[in-house]
């Protein structure tokens, strides 16, 4: 009876331990800057604009080799089976203390990934590629004089 009472309370606890990962995928943003206290991106789907997200910290500034991450699953899109045929797209923003928010560039010196393709529209940078859930995406973003920037990592 132990046994059985033992393996009632283990097994539910294993089972959601273990996530599903196929069915998501994970954009970071690695922290190469000072004095962003938050990244607020909006994301589209073929050109459709399918929602936004705001990631920071309760108290202070992002330091230099923090993240932050964005989640997405099927509850993140209309129709989650079009992730397969349209290219997924990201723009970014930084948050600042005051609430501003700064669009994000590419770096001006920025090399082609065959993976990534970069749309700029008037002060907007889109990064756009084909998204697959069970993927994890990495994004550096970093500063100069010109303001911030941001790059595909892996």
């Amino acid at each position: 009876m132990k046994r059985l009472l033992a393996a009632l309370i283990i097994i539910p606890l294993i089972l959601c331990g273990c996530e599903n990962k196929s069915d998501k995928f994970t954009v970071t943003v690695n922290m190469d800057c000072d004095d962003v206290y938050g990244i607020h991106i909006e994301y589209f789907l073929g050109g459709d604009a399918m929602g936004g997200i705001v990631v920071g910290l309760m108290e202070g500034a992002f330091l230099r080799g923090e993240n932050a991450s964005f989640k997405f699953d099927s509850n993140n899109f209309e129709n989650a089976d079009e992730l397969h045929t349209k290219p997924f797209q990201i723009v970014f923003a930084a948050v600042m203390e005051n609430g501003e928010e700064i669009p994000i560039s590419a770096p001006e010196n920025r090399t082609d990934n065959s993976d990534y393709k970069l749309i700029s529209e008037g002060t907007d940078c889109y990064w756009q590629w084909s998204a697959a859930f069970g993927e994890r995406y990495e994004f550096t973003l970093a500063s100069d004089n010109n303001g911030y920037f941001i790059y595909p990592t892996h």
